[in-house]
């Protein structure tokens, strides 16, 4: 991925991204400004923040993925805030991968 830094799942943002991938890297977020990390902390929403999301996949596992706010251009719903993804193959990382990277 393109940075370095640890986020742990609970300062991450939840995204669906096996039902809201619109394109190849490009993810709905959210319809309105404001969302919330797992740990309840909220955050207001605006283009070109970098942010890091995390998709529950079931029996305690994750994927994790990064990239940079984007509105919604593509008239594609009612979704306000997109994410397009960076790194490799826009990346999208098994939260032990993730974690093995940074040594934890």
């Amino acid at each position: 991925m393109k940075t370095t830094i640890y986020k742990s799942i609970d300062e991450r943002i939840y995204c669906d991204y096996s039902n809201e991938c619109l394109y190849h890297g490009i993810v709905m977020v959210s319809k309105t400004d404001e969302v919330k990390n797992l740990r309840g902390d909220k955050f207001v929403l605006k283009e070109g923040d970098y942010v890091y999301l995390y998709e529950d996949i079931g029996e305690g596992d994750y994927i994790v993925f990064e990239g940079y706010i984007i509105p919604n251009t593509f008239n594609s719903g009612p979704c306000k805030w997109f994410c397009k993804l960076v790194g490799e193959h826009r990346h999208i990382e098994y939260w032990d991968e993730y974690n093995k990277r940074f040594g934890m």
